[in-house]
């Protein structure tokens, strides 16, 4: 049985926390928007994975959620992208695909979370939290 998600818990774990959100729907990310912002303090949004990995390239943030069917670039692409840069990212995609390749690839390049469409968003809080608990980890190892 899956444990629910302590919200208060996974605000705290966040504060410190830059995300990156990356969608082209913009009703969808319009939506995810304003959720993650009660959350993460510190969010950025992208419209697709171009703007996604030049906005990464600037300010390398420590999660990353991302569509994968998108103009320009897709999330698969970009996230292979900035494993280049940055191997240990979080990264959580978001798909309203089935299709396994899709899966497979998140797998073979060390995606963290892989959520489908339609989000159910205490599957994203426990994605969510999982990353910023590694995140957050990661920097006190660092100290």
């Amino acid at each position: 049985m899956e444990k629910i998600m302590d919200i208060d818990l996974l605000k705290q774990l966040a504060k410190d926390i830059t995300l990156l959100y990356v969608e082209d729907d913009e009703d969808l990310r319009n939506s995810v928007i304003r959720y993650l912002s009660k959350i993460f303090p510190n969010l950025s949004v992208a419209e697709n994975g171009q703007e996604g990995l030049d906005l990464y390239r600037k300010n390398q943030y420590d999660i990353v959620v991302s569509d994968i069917e998108m103009p320009f670039m897709n999330g698969i692409e970009m996230a292979k992208e900035i494993k280049v840069i940055n191997p240990s990212q979080e990264i959580i995609i978001i798909s309203g695909y089935g299709e396994i390749s899709y899966f497979i690839n998140s797998i073979s390049i060390g995606i963290s979370g892989y959520i489908m469409k339609p989000i159910d968003y205490l599957k994203m809080n426990q994605k969510l939290y999982e990353s910023s608990l590694n995140v957050n980890t990661r920097k006190e190892n660092i100290e």
